[in-house]
């Protein structure tokens, strides 16, 4: 990317660093602190290169404002360096971009960043870790033998894609404390788990006991925050305690063993994501006092789940967006006379659906969707399958 405004910097702002157009590629200096310039010969800096300082004697790194990504191996084997200076608009940082940088003890992430990867920071000595708000995605063994942690921290309530555990440590007797600790890392099993499991080593860690109820499941007054079970391989039934109002979102975001839920009289509400991708789930068993099913609740998003059939109880009011979207197996569902609200693509790409009775005279409002010509969708099942018929009684 060229510039027509260009800042003229002094010749030491390129001192020691190699260029290919917008890309750090090699640093060859003689300094122990590098700063990375944003302009450079009409380019816009917005990438270090592989390997580009491997291991450089350097002790510190700043990063101007433009950085976008830090590739892999950048800074592999620098193990002099103590600070790294990030900079917001960092978006990536690759695979053992950090890897082996033995006395790098403190770093601070920018709001920016997606993308943490594999090995990224492994045996570097990082004590303190909060994660940013909009992390999307954390790689295998991102801080693998960091046993200098001490603390992590997440910050977003957005689902964040775990290759696998994030923390491997080699000093079995660490324990990390986890603050605020969102609840859709709680039970992704399969996401975050699936392998070996920091929430058996720590999960004594994870919630206070105040908060433990009976069976493993945690509470919050009313609501079902979460559930903490031995990881094995049999499938489960969720029977949700009695005087449970409310299941949070992204309670059991991901967990791939339940089978069937009980909801016990006086439950109301089920959260955002609160069964997203739980991939095994066949039955639902809804009480009489169930009123709303939030968004992407039971969502199978192109995995779907093995629920065929859906009976809504009088008094029920609300089905939220994409609530049902890709239940492959989904044929038959009963909606009660009370329905008021019925989400944009509550039941999208629920491909098997057969049959659908909806007993009210009245008609419930339903979700819609602008594009991005400003255009108002209005749809409910968005069925793939075109020759699919639906009867509505």
């Amino acid at each position: 990317l060229i510039t027509k405004d260009i800042d003229v910097y002094p010749n030491i702002y390129s001192r020691g660093l190699i260029f290919d157009e917008n890309t750090v590629v090699l640093y060859n200096g003689d300094s122990k602190e590098v700063t990375i310039p944003k302009y450079y010969n009409g380019y816009i800096i917005d990438t270090i290169d592989e390997e580009a300082f491997y291991k450089k004697a350097i002790t510190k790194i700043t990063f101007s404002e433009s950085i976008k990504e830090i590739k892999k191996s950048a800074f592999e084997e620098c193990v002099n360096l103590k600070e790294v200076v990030l900079n917001e608009g960092l978006i990536k940082i690759d695979e053992k971009a950090f890897y082996l940088c033995i006395n790098l003890m403190q770093i601070n992430f920018p709001q920016t960043l997606e993308e943490i990867g594999s090995f990224a920071f492994g045996f570097s000595n990082l004590a303190n870790i909060v994660f940013p708000v909009n992390l999307k995605k954390l790689g295998s063994y991102a801080f693998h033998a960091c046993n200098n942690i001490q603390e992590v921290t997440f910050t977003s309530d957005i689902p964040c894609k775990f290759e696998t555990t994030p923390f491997t440590l080699i000093n079995e007797e660490l324990e990390i404390l986890y603050t605020d600790f969102p609840i859709w890392i709680r039970n992704c099993e399969y996401e975050l788990y699936r392998e070996d499991l920091y929430l058996r080593e720590y999960g004594s860690n994870i919630f206070p006991e105040s908060k433990k109820g009976q069976y493993g499941y945690i509470l919050e007054g009313t609501i079902l925050l979460g559930y903490i079970k031995e990881i094995g391989e049999e499938f489960i039934n969720i029977d949700i305690p009695s005087g449970v109002t409310e299941i949070a979102d992204y309670s059991f975001y991901g967990n791939i063993r339940i089978e069937t839920i009980n909801l016990p009289e006086g439950f109301i509400k089920i959260g955002k994501y609160a069964f997203y991708n739980c991939t095994a789930i066949s039955n639902i068993y809804m009480p009489s006092s169930l009123k709303e099913i939030d968004d992407y609740a039971f969502t199978g998003f192109f995995v779907g789940n093995n629920i065929t059939r859906l009976y809504f109880p009088e008094g029920f009011e609300r089905i939220g967006e994409g609530a049902f979207m890709s239940c492959f197996n989904l044929k038959y569902v009963e909606l009660p006379s009370t329905l008021k609200y019925i989400g944009y693509l509550a039941f999208g790409m629920s491909n098997s659906l057969e049959r659908m009775y909806f007993t009210s005279k009245e008609t419930p409002e339903v979700g819609t969707f602008t594009n991005d010509k400003n255009e108002v969708i209005c749809e409910i099942f968005s069925i793939v399958n075109s020759s699919k018929t639906i009867i509505y009684v």
